[in-house]
């Protein structure tokens, strides 16, 4: 198989897609595309237009933020089968909350935002599938964060 078609098999082990059957997935691998970065190199800038959504296939992504006087500050490292960019999906964000770059040599397969909101507008159970996948990877995002602020305020990092 060439290196950018896209195999809706490899589709399996992201979380927003592991509720999907193969059907399911071949629609969503049709509205996608290859992207490859070397590592350090900036995926997505914090500001810029929030258009597309990246599901990482093979390495690793960091989602950080610039603190003045600080510098870069990690949020997340995320590795293969997650994603990120789906806030403009759901929340309807017009630019990115947060720079990234490839953490290490890193291939993600990439779709237009309005490409599969069309896709999930058309099929409802292929969007409730998505959702209920969205809720998930969500909800475990939450706990870390939640983890994190505890760690910091057992740390004195508030007081």
């Amino acid at each position: 198989m060439p290196w950018n078609v896209i195999d809706p098999e490899s589709l399996q082990d992201v979380g927003l897609l592991s509720g999907l059957g193969p059907n399911e997935l071949g629609r969503v691998a049709a509205l996608l595309s290859v992207e490859r970065y070397r590592r350090n190199d900036l995926i997505v800038a914090e500001g810029a237009p929030s258009d597309r959504i990246f599901f990482i296939r093979q390495g690793s992504v960091r989602v950080s933020r610039s603190v003045p006087g600080v510098g870069e500050e990690a949020l997340a490292v995320l590795g293969v089968g997650s994603y990120f960019g789906e806030m403009s999906l759901f929340g309807g964000a017009t630019t990115r909350s947060a720079d990234v770059f490839a953490d290490s040599s890193t291939t993600a397969y990439v779709a237009y935002v309005d490409d599969l909101r069309a896709l999930l507008e058309a099929d409802a159970e292929l969007s409730t599938k998505f959702l209920w996948g969205a809720a998930r990877t969500l909800a475990e995002r939450l706990r870390e964060a939640n983890a994190k602020v505890m760690f910091l305020s057992a740390a004195g990092i508030f007081s």
